[in-house]
């Protein structure tokens, strides 16, 4: 379980990392560039919405898990550090639950969808990158999600924490 719980983090903190210092500037370069072509010399470029709009949503899924992992959720702070420690614990687990729930869901459709797109060969229109691609990276980041909060489920039931935010510390200290 230890050694799960290692390989959760270590692929959230590199996706995080991917995101953040190689993906985010890439697409702020690239919408840069592509707004400085359109007003300056009136000649965007074709494929420059639609790369924008890929790489948001990379940058966008690669950040989940390490945001999942640090607590950056949203929570009614000031009714939820107000609970007794059984509240914060049924509280937690229904959070766990609920994002298990959704992120299966994503991750079962996005599987499907790869496949499917992967069968009929769809490409994206100006980048032409098949789009099969695409839906994978969105299965892979779900399965990742789930896979974290079944931890955090397994966690909790065993009163090791009952707060998804001390996973920080706890990942730290070991």
């Amino acid at each position: 379980m230890a050694a799960l719980d290692r390989i959760v983090v270590f692929l959230g903190k590199l996706l995080n990392w991917i995101g953040g210092l190689v993906l985010l500037p890439a697409m702020a370069l690239m919408m840069t560039t592509d707004v400085v072509l359109r007003y300056v010399f009136n000649s965007p470029l074709s494929w420059g919405l639609e790369a924008s709009e890929l790489l948001l949503l990379v940058v966008f899924l690669s950040g989940l898990v390490e945001a999942f992992r640090n607590g950056a959720h949203v929570r009614m702070d000031l009714i939820y550090r107000n609970m007794p420690e059984t509240g914060r614990r049924f509280v937690t687990l229904i959070y766990v639950l609920l994002g298990l729930g959704t992120f299966y869901l994503l991750a079962r459709k996005a599987i499907e969808e790869a496949i499917f797109l992967e069968s009929i060969d769809q490409v994206t229109q100006y980048l032409h990158v098949p789009q099969w691609i695409l839906y994978a990276v969105i299965s892979m980041v779900g399965v990742l999600v789930v896979a974290f909060f079944v931890l955090r489920g397994i966690d909790v039931l065993r009163g090791r924490r009952t707060e998804i935010e001390d996973q920080h510390n706890h990942f730290e200290a070991e």
